[in-house]
């Protein structure tokens, strides 16, 4: 079945709360949109590819770039080893049922996850000014840094944070 929302539409629905009432709002409408795929690889990132399983499209992404099996990393990134991962297929893979995120690559390859959020929202001023802040200061801290804010249409943004 063919959505009658636009992609820009369908994301600002999930926003506000409205996927219950309208089943035309499914989030990969969205995620998965070519100019939303080309708007963020214009913008340093590469969005997972969705995981075509069965004959359908599910729920899952993977990433979409090649990765190393072992990566140790510093602060902010996490590492990974999927060397012993029970012989899954996609290590990897990522599922979010909200409709907010996605999860990409960064032009040096690390993971991050991507949320829309709009600009005028409290979630907003406390991410940018975590944004503002300096890692060292995050770290010393335990938190979660904010990597990039990418202002986009319609009063919305998306915020990048290590995967």
């Amino acid at each position: 079945m063919e959505s009658s929302l636009s992609p820009d539409d369908v994301i600002t629905h999930i926003l506000l709360g409205d996927r219950k009432e309208d089943p035309d709002i499914l989030s990969d409408i969205f995620w998965d949109a070519p100019a939303t795929v080309n708007w963020f690889s214009e913008h340093g990132y590469t969005l997972y590819t969705r995981l075509f399983m069965y004959g359908i499209y599910r729920e899952w992404t993977v990433p979409s770039l090649p990765f190393e099996d072992i990566l140790e990393s510093n602060y902010p990134y996490a590492g990974h080893d999927i060397t012993d991962f029970y012989d899954n297929p996609q290590p990897l893979r990522t599922s979010d049922l909200t409709g907010k995120l996605a999860y990409a690559q960064d032009s040096e390859l690390h993971h991050v996850a991507i949320k829309a959020i709009f600009n005028d929202s409290e979630e907003y001023r406390i991410l940018r000014y975590l944004h503002a802040q300096g890692l060292d200061t995050l770290q010393e801290n335990c938190i979660m840094p904010v990597l990039d804010i990418l202002p986009y249409r319609r009063n919305l943004c998306f915020v990048v944070m290590p995967r």
